[in-house]
């Protein structure tokens, strides 16, 4: 199997197609299926329905037939893709997170000591717009304090992606470092421990609070503030189309550029 997965690989790569997230979804497949047939794609659609969004069920149908082009399995039938949404899902704003979110860190019934640590992961995930799972790979050697930057390989990717951070956080993020040795990782985090913490801090909020939402709010705040080129490394996005989803035309905006471009 573990040939089979890594001449699947090569054979993407040479078709210039997504050669690693593809052999992903086909490995949670086939741990779950022997066999490539219409009736377990069937049920293995319908069981993921309700629980991913439909772009990602897209993207898993699409491996399983690159999979089966792969094998010349042609016998196999599939079900229609899902109607994906563009519009970007909800998220909260940077006035949000410092009024409403990080206060109430200190209702959490955490320590002293835990509440500054993730008041201060808080702000510098807001300003790194990194997914969830990147933060349980990062070493504290990654950070640059003297440049305010930080150096990540994506853990799903492995692509390299450098994400600067203000001054302010680098500094609380540095007085936090000194403060606690590193353990696990840069922030000692344990995903169980996050998870739980932002449900609870979704309850206590009143804001439909998921880790997830960090990256998306980050991206909406700065979509105005930043070039497309460096929201698209701010996003680590790898295709424009998926940088363009936060960003909404502003008709003002838009007619000070046009006379500005055609002023004599």
């Amino acid at each position: 199997m573990l040939e089979t997965c890594q001449k699947f690989k090569t054979w993407l790569e040479s078709q210039g197609k997504f050669a690693k997230t593809y052999p992903y979804y086909v490995d949670n497949y086939l741990q779950q299926n022997k066999e490539i047939s219409t009736n377990n794609i069937l049920n293995y659609y319908s069981s993921l329905q309700g629980k991913k969004n439909n772009g990602y069920i897209n993207n898993i149908m699409k491996s399983l037939k690159s999979y089966c082009k792969f094998l010349n399995i042609k016998d196999v039938e599939f079900p229609p893709y899902l109607k994906e949404k563009a519009s970007i899902p909800q998220v909260f704003t940077k006035k949000e997170l410092e009024e409403t979110i990080i206060p109430c860190l200190y209702d959490s019934r955490k320590t002293e000591k835990e509440e500054k640590k993730f008041e201060v992961f808080f702000k510098l995930w807001f300003e790194t717009a990194l997914r969830q799972g990147d933060w349980f790979y990062i070493k504290r050697s990654q950070f640059d304090f003297e440049k305010n930057r930080l150096t990540i390989v994506a853990h799903k990717t492995n692509n390299v992606w450098v994400k600067p951070f203000t001054a302010e956080t680098g500094k609380l993020v540095k007085e936090y470092f000194e403060s606690e040795p590193e353990v696990e990782n840069a922030f000692n985090l344990k995903k169980s421990t996050l998870d739980t913490l932002v449900r609870n801090l979704a309850t206590e909020s009143n804001i439909k609070l998921t880790t997830h939402m960090f990256k998306r709010s980050s991206l909406s705040h700065y979509a105005t503030k930043l070039s497309i080129t460096t929201l698209m490394n701010h996003g680590c996005h790898k295709n424009l189309a998926t940088t363009l989803k936060y960003i909404k035309p502003n008709v003002d905006a838009m007619q000070k550029e046009f006379e500005a471009a055609n002023a004599k």
